[in-house]
């Protein structure tokens, strides 16, 4: 809100965006016209190759009842272990987790600017992680939402960006949703 005391406190605590999600932010808002959003036909992948491994791309469904992942970029699909491209949010994504995802993916069908969520997700082993993913709305005719952009950001307990494994070691989710013992989203606001 403008003008409200508490705003300032929030910019102090939350943690400072970062480059890459800079970087999207600014691509998207080059691409908005000045009557509505930007739709899928106006992202170019050429002209973000360096951000295409952590982007994904989410069809709306049934007027945002349902969700499906279209596109994964090689760093998320890393980082889950698996692809998801082509699957229903609602039948990969359970219980609160899944909840959570769909609460967050609606809310940005009502949203003219990207939708930033901070969240951090607590495993049985005690690890944890954190989350940041922004969401941008992306609307064929400039006005109904009918597709999410969105980048993730994954961080230890220890503020290190988490990198996907590489070629020899293990495979197998760095975030594996069955494993989680408590999550909360910390922040969602508009930027």
């Amino acid at each position: 809100m403008e003008g409200d005391a508490s705003a300032g406190r929030l910019e102090e605590i939350v943690p400072p965006i970062e480059d890459r999600i800079e970087r999207l932010i600014a691509y998207w808002r080059s691409k908005k016209s000045a009557g509505g959003l930007p739709g899928r036909r106006d992202i170019d992948p050429t002209e973000i190759p360096d951000l295409l491994p952590h982007i994904g791309l989410i069809d709306v469904l049934e007027g945002g009842q349902a969700f499906r992942y279209r596109l994964l970029g090689t760093h998320l699909n890393n980082i889950f272990g698996e692809d998801f491209t082509g699957k229903d949010v609602g039948e990969i994504k359970l219980g609160d987790y899944g909840a959570f995802l769909l609460d967050l993916y609606r809310s940005v069908l009502t949203a003219t600017s990207p939708v930033v969520s901070d969240s951090v997700f607590e495993f049985r082993d005690k690890n944890f992680l954190k989350v940041r993913r922004v969401l941008f709305p992306l609307a064929a005719d400039g006005r109904t939402v009918d597709m999410i952009l969105f980048i993730n950001v994954f961080r230890s307990r220890y503020e290190e960006e988490v990198e996907p494994r590489k070629a020899g070691e293990p495979r197998g989710p760095m975030f594996d949703q069955t494993l989680i013992s408590s999550g909360r989203e910390l922040w969602r606001r508009h930027v």
